[in-house]
Parts: C-alpha cells; structure tokens; sequence
C-alpha cells in the first residue's frame, strides 16, 4: 500500500513539473538541429521555418547546424536532448525512415526517442546531370550508363541517404551501373555535378532549380508529378519509369518525453506559420510543398512511411552495415 501510494505521488508530482513547465514555455531561445549544412534544403526550410514561428513564441529559434552521416549526427544530439521543449531536430527520410534499415549500431531509435511534433512539407526529388555528358532526357542517361557500366558517377549526402537509394533503384530499373560518390552534404555534391566530377544525382528542387535555370546542370524528370516551378521538366513516369517516386518530407521532432503541452503548442504554432502567405511562398519557391498535419494525422503518416521506407531499402538490395 505504501509502494502504491509513493508510486503515485512520484507520478502527480512528475505530472506537475510537467504542467509548470509547459505553462512557463518558452522562457529562452528554441534550437532547431540540422544534420546537412549551410545552404541546403534542410538548412534553408529550417530556417524560413524557425523566423515565421519565433515571432509567435516571443523566443529566438535558431538553427544549429550538425552535418554528416546522412544526418545522423544532428538526429543524435536530438534524442539525447533535454525534453523541455527547447530542442528540436530537423527530421527526413534519410534521418527518421530509412536509417534503421540500413545502420546496424543507430544511436537513436526514431520510434522509441522522439515524437513527430509538425509537418512542414514535402519536396518531390528531380534527376539532375552534369552538362558535359550532353544527356538531355532520362532515355539518353540510360544509353550512356549502359555504354559505360561501372563507369558513371552519382553523387548523394551519404550512405542510406534518400538519394543514394533513389540512385540505386534507378540502377536497377534500367539495368545499369554506376558507381556511388557520397558526400557530406548536397552543396559540394551539386558543385562536383557542375564540374563534371560526378556524372548524375537524385535531389531535391530547391538544390537544383537555380543551376538548371542558369544551364549549369540539367533536371531532366521529376520522381513524382509535374512541378509548377520546373514546366519544362517530365515526371519519371512520362520519362517510361511511373513506379520510380521519391519524395522528401521535413518533419519536426522533439524528444520523446517533451509534455504534451509543448508538442501540441508547436504543432499548432508550426501549422499556423506554414500557412501563412509568406511563409508559404518561401517555401515553395525552395521547392517545397507546405503540408500542415495535426499530431494525429502526422503519427499515422510517420507509421506509414516507416514501412514505405524500409520497402525501398530492400528493394535497393541494401544490407545494414555498421556506422
């Protein structure tokens, strides 16, 4: 009796330091981790992201950049953060879906050591070549892998990474073989591409679209339907390929035992600064889709995708190796 009685004064008094400090949130400035660096998708929607919401949580939110390992590094510190609400990471597929597939020692659980706390959207991933291969169409890029076996190079932001599966499924939908380059963040890999050191890669929009506006690289499909903001670009199913379909969510996390209060305060304050105007527009144009989710919605999505993900890491013949 007095066990079960100690047991529940621990738990109201737990449950009161948790309401005390959701009512004082956020008493200092909010830090969002990045796992790429400076400049790249994850950089630049964290970024639009973390000015639109700190004006409405009265804090700073500033972004600490963690890149390498595909993102893992920042992931990590993530988890191992204190669950008071002023830690978040920058979650995506490569860091929260496809990483417990493909890593053997992951420092981090995605399911068990974080909860989803917003959606902020989804980027569909564009095939982009070097200019010096003269590949113009998805059909002259098959010829000249086929041509050269082993002898291509494409590029991605690491091992398990969203690219280097997308590259790997490609492979293996056309027959062809190349060879992988990873890299630590899509910046160098992009200006490798322009150079001609790398001969192909799978990334998102806003990293490609200004170069393939300027000429310095191609996109030639999009792995996913038509984007507004690349009108001259085929989808990988006009291109002959319709089951080749690569998207990229942007998905705030927060440690696992954050109060409620908090996580359902920065999923409405999230959803409220994605949808507005501005906002919106700064995301699209970086080539990303808003897509404001309530909590419940976003945990049925991240369920989801956990299996559509791990479907992809076996359909790339990937065997999980250690960090």
């Amino acid at each position: 009796m007095r066990r079960t009685l100690c047991a529940l004064l621990l738990f109201l008094l737990c449950n009161d330091t948790a309401m005390a400090q959701a009512q004082q949130w956020p008493a200092k400035p909010v830090r969002i981790y990045v796992g790429f660096p400076a400049g790249t998708s994850t950089d630049i929607v964290a970024r639009i992201v973390g000015t639109a919401v700190s004006p409405r949580i009265g804090q700073p939110v500033v972004v600490e950049n963690r890149p390498g390992a595909s993102g893992i590094i920042a992931a990590s510190l993530g988890a191992k953060a204190a669950p008071d609400g002023y830690s978040l990471v920058l979650g995506t597929p490569s860091t929260h879906a496809t990483a417990p597939h493909v890593f053997l020692n992951l420092p981090y659980d995605p399911i068990r050591d974080f909860v989803p706390v917003a959606l902020i959207g989804n980027s569909y991933y564009v095939l982009v070549v070097a200019p010096q291969t003269g590949v113009k169409t998805v059909k002259e890029l098959v010829a000249l892998a086929r041509s050269k076996p082993g002898q291509l190079n494409y590029a991605s932001v690491g091992e398990g990474s969203l690219a280097h599966l997308g590259a790997l499924i490609f492979s293996e939908m056309t027959g062809t073989q190349s060879t992988h380059v990873p890299y630590k963040g899509s910046p160098q890999s992009i200006l490798d591409l322009v150079a001609g050191r790398v001969q192909f890669v799978f990334t998102v929009i806003s990293t490609a679209q200004p170069l393939h506006r300027d000429g310095r690289v191609r996109i030639v499909a999009v792995a996913g339907p038509r984007q507004a903001v690349l009108p001259d670009v085929p989808s990988m199913a006009e291109s002959g390929y319709p089951d080749l379909k690569l998207y990229f969510w942007f998905v705030a996390f927060m440690p696992v035992a954050t109060p409620r209060a908090i996580v359902s305060r920065m999923n409405r304050e999230i959803n409220a600064s994605v949808s507005e105007t501005k906002t919106s527009t700064l995301l699209v144009e970086a080539g990303v889709t808003p897509e404001p989710m309530t909590l419940e919605d976003l945990g049925a999505l991240m369920r989801k995708d956990a299996e559509r993900f791990r479907q992809i890491v076996i359909r790339a013949g990937i065997k999980p190796q250690p960090l």
